[in-house]
Formats: structure tokens, sequence, C-alpha cells
């Protein structure tokens, strides 16, 4: 005995229910990989920023790298606005039109970071004839502690003409991230920014560097 036919409309319910199913459980991506997709979207979207602000700078290796070779974000700015150690308020345009050093440290700072300042002001000493192509200024990273007398005085011990800045704690912060530099984990790994006199970002070293390595990489640029 022949089995009866189903009705032609079953057999389009089970086709869509077959097609529901499919797109129900279809593989999608995992949360965590949009996350990062929207992450690196972001990022680039900085990064062409910065790279706009600096009018053109690629961030090529040329100019992206540090003296031992490490590669340098090229989303650093520079920008500040802070007091130095004389009372005046001052900007990163203060200083355009010489070389500059910025580093970041507080005056109770011991150790490398000490090392720092001190191969600093013994590689501008070294300089010569062009010192007064050159200006060091170290950025505390300790405003509360660090008033304008505490830094004139600090100023005094390292070199001539080195300026001291601090400001309310939210400037430090806000010239610490122009620099890429985290202060909520510590500046200890600060290292050595060098600006050309237009404000540009030249290259960077690490504070433990030698003096007369420093003194010669500066030198390569005038």
């Amino acid at each position: 005995m022949a089995l009866p036919k189903p009705p032609k409309f079953g057999i389009w319910i089970g086709l869509a229910v077959a097609v529901a199913l499919v797109f129900i459980f279809r593989p999608t991506k995992p949360p965590d990989e949009l996350v990062r997709q929207a992450m690196e979207m972001k990022a680039q979207m900085w990064v062409e920023g910065q790279t706009a602000f600096f009018g053109g700078r690629d961030g090529t290796e040329e100019h992206a790298s540090s003296a031992d070779g490490d590669p340098h974000p090229n989303v650093l700015s520079g920008q500040f606005s802070l007091i130095d150690h004389t009372g005046q308020a001052v900007t990163d345009r203060d200083f355009l039109g010489g070389y500059t050093l910025v580093y970041f440290a507080s005056t109770r700072c011991a150790g490398e970071c000490e090392q720092g300042l001190n191969t600093i002001a013994t590689a501008v000493n070294r300089i010569g004839q062009d010192a007064t192509a050159i200006t060091p200024i170290v950025i505390t990273t300790d405003p509360e502690h660090d008033s304008i007398a505490t830094l004139a005085r600090f100023a005094a011990t390292i070199h001539p003409r080195l300026s001291a800045l601090t400001g309310s704690p939210t400037q430090v912060v806000q010239a610490a991230q122009a620099y890429g530099i985290d202060l909520e984990n510590g500046a200890e790994s600060s290292p050595i920014f060098l600006i050309d006199p237009e404000g540009r970002y030249l290259t960077h070293f690490d504070r433990t560097i030698a003096p007369d390595d420093l003194l010669a990489n500066i030198q390569s640029y005038f």
C-alpha cells in the first residue's frame, strides 16, 4: 500500500525551519575579537591624527627610533603648559628655536633617575660653544611635593641652564601623556627625549646612557 504524499506546505515549513536554524547557530566572532578590532581601529585613528599634527611626519625608522634602536611611537605631541622654577608660566612653545632635552623626574628621585640627571648635565657641559643651542628640561613627576622653591634649589644643583617645571597634578599628567609617560605606574623608566628647534621629537635615550654617547648623538643633529 502506497504512503500518502505529504502536503506541499509541509515541505516549505521544513525548509524555513532549516534555514532559520542555520542563521541561529552560524559561527560568529567572539566578543574578544570584536573588542580587539575596535581597539585597533581606535589606535589607527589616533596615529593618523598625530601624523597630521606633525605636518606629514610619518614616524619612519629614521625619526621613530632611539639611539639604542628601540622603536618609539609616533604619537608624541610634546605639548605642555607648566610653571618653571622661577615662577613663570611656560609652554613647550617657549623653548622653540633651540634643541631641548626633556626628562621626567622628581627632586626625591634616586638611582637610575638621578643618573639620568647627571648624564644630561655632563653632556651639556661637554658641548662647549654649542651649549647655548640646547636647553635641559626636567618635568617633575611629583608636583604635590616639588614646589617652585624646591625646584629652584634643585635646578641650582644640577645645571645653570636647567629649566625645572611643575604645575597642578592635572597639568603634569597631561605633560607626561604628551610624552607617552604613564605616571600612575611611576616614571622610573622615563627616557631622555631630544626635541628639535621646531618642537618636534627627534629621538630618545635610555637614562643609563653614557654622557659621551649622549653628547655624540646630540651633536649629530647639529
